[in-house]
């Protein structure tokens, strides 16, 4: 008796759905759960109160941080799968940054608040030492001032300055760490002002001189002015006869006057002619750095423009690089569903043939491992591939 060897069909496992196969690549980092206890264990700093506590928010921040590089890494390297994978992948990695990625934020913004807050109270202390060292030194520039203050004054008011300067004290509480240069600075304007005192008084005692010599020098004016008059007398005979001789004499000068003014006028007038040529030329050469400077700029302007234009070239370029690119995708795309749709309608042909020539293959249909194994002969791929194919056939649009 003829025997054969008895076909058993294998059954494949069932493959993995997109999501299950997008949750195994990241197995090797955090589960959902743990990330969200992760996130929690910081929920208890809400601000920064000390370099400690600075140090542990940090910490807490670079861990939830470090995670987070690892799951976009993880996501990365997964996403190369395949189109349908990578969508499930980085849906996966979005719900779970998702999860901790606002606490590393809000992490970020209370360590943010800390540094903001140390550097503004160290400006703080900036601006009060400049004010208070400010203040001090506007108080020894007081002092300095007194003798200025006092150099045009009497004997009376500078000798009270002098006494208010010598009564005045340096204290440590007023000017800190400037009372010796405050202390130099008093005993400067202290020895200043009774220098001043003594010159005040040398001139109050020259200006009583000088007061007593003004009367006396107006008693001998009046005795002087007797005498003029008697004088005056004698001359006014000899004043007639002179002044006719003067009145002629002024004559003649103010004729030589009006001759030198019509000259020095006709000088003036060459020279505002001059003034004003050159004046003009002055104009003109303004005038041609102008046009130069116009011509410069227009220049400098069209060369933007061409860059402008080489710029918007080389973007089109890049642009028509993109699109060819994206194009050849999809063409590729395309040619991929067309061979999918050329293997289903084969394979029905294939299961047409066998079903009209039962003889041929002995009354038997062909098992599950043999159609596969022939599609992926005849496509010439890996047997997983052709299995995956035939899965995803629309049989009842083929038939």
């Amino acid at each position: 008796m003829n025997t054969k060897a008895k076909e058993v069909a294998v059954i494949p496992p069932k493959p993995l759905t997109v999501q299950e196969r997008a949750a195994a690549v990241f197995a090797a980092v955090p589960s959902e759960e743990a990330l969200r206890e992760l996130a929690k264990k910081s929920a208890t700093i809400t601000a920064i109160t000390n370099e400690d506590g600075k140090s542990q928010c940090h910490a807490a921040r670079m861990v939830l941080k470090n995670t987070r590089l690892e799951i976009a890494r993880v996501g990365e390297e997964g996403r190369e799968d395949a189109v349908q994978t990578s969508k499930a992948i980085i849906a996966i990695q979005k719900s779970r940054i998702g999860l901790i990625s606002p606490e590393e934020t809000r992490l970020q913004a209370i360590q943010d608040e800390w540094d903001a807050r140390i550097e503004r109270e160290k400006q703080r202390r900036i601006d009060e030492e400049v004010a208070r060292v400010a203040e001090i030194q506007r108080l020894i520039d007081g002092i300095r001032n007194w003798p200025v203050k006092a150099a045009n004054d009497g004997s009376a008011l500078v000798a009270q300055k002098l006494r208010e300067a010598q009564d005045y004290r340096i204290t440590e509480s007023a000017f800190q760490e400037f009372a010796p240069v405050a202390t130099q600075a008093l005993q400067v304007s202290v020895a200043a002002l009774t220098g001043l005192l003594a010159q005040a008084k040398e001139r109050e005692e020259k200006e009583a001189q000088l007061e007593e010599d003004r009367k006396e020098l107006a008693r001998l004016r009046a005795e002087q002015a007797e005498r003029d008059r008697v004088a005056a007398a004698e001359r006014a005979a000899q004043e007639a006869a002179d002044r006719a001789r003067r009145e002629e004499e002024q004559r003649q000068r103010d004729e030589a006057n009006r001759l030198e003014r019509a000259a020095i006028a006709a000088e003036a007038a060459a020279t505002a002619e001059r003034l004003r040529k050159e004046q003009e030329a002055a104009a003109e050469v303004l005038r041609q750095q102008r046009a130069e400077n116009d011509r410069i700029a227009a220049e400098r302007q069209a060369e933007l423009g061409r860059e402008a234009a080489e710029n918007a070239r080389i973007a089109a370029e890049r642009r028509a690089e993109l699109d060819l690119a994206e194009e050849a995708a999809r063409q590729e795309r395309a040619a991929e569903a067309q061979r999918q749709a050329q293997a289903a309608a084969e394979l029905a042909a294939r299961e047409e043939a066998l079903r009209t020539k039962p003889e041929k293959r002995h009354g038997q249909r062909p098992s599950r491992d043999a159609i596969v194994q022939c599609v992926a002969e005849k496509f010439e791929v890996k047997p997983e591939r052709a299995q995956t194919w035939l899965r995803e056939i629309d049989w009842e649009a083929v038939t």
